[in-house]
Order: structure tokens, then sequence, then C-alpha cells
């Protein structure tokens, strides 16, 4: 720990628009990654990490930094999808519950809604075994070859 009062180079607090004070690169890139898997643009990431857009700019030509973006993209997509699963029962049956007694425009409406969830969890299942074909792909790309003999 720094002594009281001073900062070190990787220690920092944010202030009230969330940005950091000085900082090491590492923090750095762990705030930029999760402000660009957040959507931000290169010049809000920069921002948020008190870097130059040119550094975001380089940073995100670094094969290995690109990918901790997508991964850090897809923590947050599981994390929403984790949140949305745990109402998803209820919600069928709240469709289902309307397919039964509502006139036939509601009925319509809800059977429709009730097709697109499904076909939206279908596609799901496909990205996630697309995920986990790139994350190997990614992984044995990181591997160093082994010389053959």
């Amino acid at each position: 720990m720094s002594p009281k009062g001073a900062t070190s180079p990787i220690e920092s607090e944010a202030d009230s628009d969330g940005h950091v004070g000085p900082v090491g690169r590492e923090v750095r890139d762990d705030l930029l990654i999760d402000a660009l898997a957040r959507g931000a643009t290169n010049v809000e990431a920069a921002d948020r990490a008190r870097v130059s857009t040119r550094t975001v700019t380089r940073r995100l030509e670094n094969d290995a930094f690109a990918a901790r973006v997508r991964q850090r993209r897809h923590e947050l997509w599981d994390q929403a999808s984790g949140a949305t699963a745990d109402h998803l029962t209820e919600a069928i049956a709240t469709i289902v519950d309307v397919m039964r007694e509502g006139d036939a425009g509601q009925r319509l409406r809800a059977a429709t809604a009730l097709l697109q969830l499904a076909e939206t969890r279908h596609h799901e299942t496909v990205l996630e075994d697309l995920r986990a074909v790139t994350a190997r792909l990614e992984q044995l790309e990181n591997e160093p070859e082994e010389p053959v003999l």
C-alpha cells in the first residue's frame, strides 16, 4: 500500500464520473476491455481509461487484446442471459395464459411471441456452440508449436 494520501502507479480511485486516476497498463487494459465490451466507442473507452484514442486503436490491433474484449463481451452476455433465464418460465406461462384466454388478436400475438422466443433460444444455442469452437481455435492458435522430430 502507498503512504497515506499517495497514489501508486497501479492504485486509483474513481471520481464522480467513473474516471480513474493514474493506473498501470494492466488496469488501463482492464478498463478499456470492460468499456469496449459494454459497447463504448473508442473515444468513450479512451476517456474512461484516461488514454488516447490512438492507444485504444493500437490495443485493438493486438489479437490477444481483441480476444479479451470478445471474451468479456461473452461474459457480459452470459450474465444478462442468466438473469433473463430466471424469468423465462414465468414469461412463457403468461404467454400461454394469453393464448388460452385472450381474444383472437391477443392469442395470435402470444403465439407469435412464443415462436420468436423459441427461435431466439435456438439461435443462442447455435451461438454458444460457435463461441466454444472459436474459443478452442483461439486456444490452439496461442499454443506454441511442438517441433516435429
